[in-house]
């Protein structure tokens, strides 16, 4: 059988894609994608995953709307949102994965508010109001 055989592999998630060409005679791609994806794939993703604000606690701080109360806090190197009120806060928390300037897109477990964006406002160099889907959030000191 002349000619030959493909197998590519697309992750979005890692923005990684790999592609096999072998000859149609003697080549298995798939075996040769699966080994490259295992060995190559973890450092091109390092190198091209998003590197997150050099100073995350500019976004930190407690916030209030007329649905309740978040916090915004730093956990293992990334931003996470909390709703203090709840018996266990880090039971469901939101990761706040940074998109560009002051805009985040919030990764949560369970129902809710899957890949909505989170934007921060600032004004004279404190946040103004923090945007999460739809709604608006204000700063406060304390509860």
């Amino acid at each position: 059988m002349p000619g030959y055989r493909t197998t590519l592999r697309i992750c979005v998630e890692d923005r990684v894609a790999m592609i096999v060409f072998t000859n149609a005679d003697d080549g298995e791609p798939i075996k040769y994608v699966e080994k490259a994806y295992q060995w190559i794939a973890p450092g091109l993703a390092d190198k091209t995953a998003e590197k997150p604000p050099r100073d995350l606690s500019r976004y930190t701080g407690k916030f209030r709307n007329r649905w309740g109360d978040t916090e915004v806090i730093q956990y293992n190197g990334e931003l996470i949102m909390i709703t203090p009120q709840l018996p266990d806060p880090m039971a469901e928390y939101t990761t706040l994965k940074h998109v560009e300037g002051d805009r985040f897109q919030m990764k949560a477990p369970g129902y809710g508010t899957h890949n909505e964006y989170a934007v921060y406002e600032f004004e004279s160099g404190k946040i103004k109001r923090l945007k999460t889907g739809e709604n608006y959030t204000y700063p406060v000191e304390k509860w």
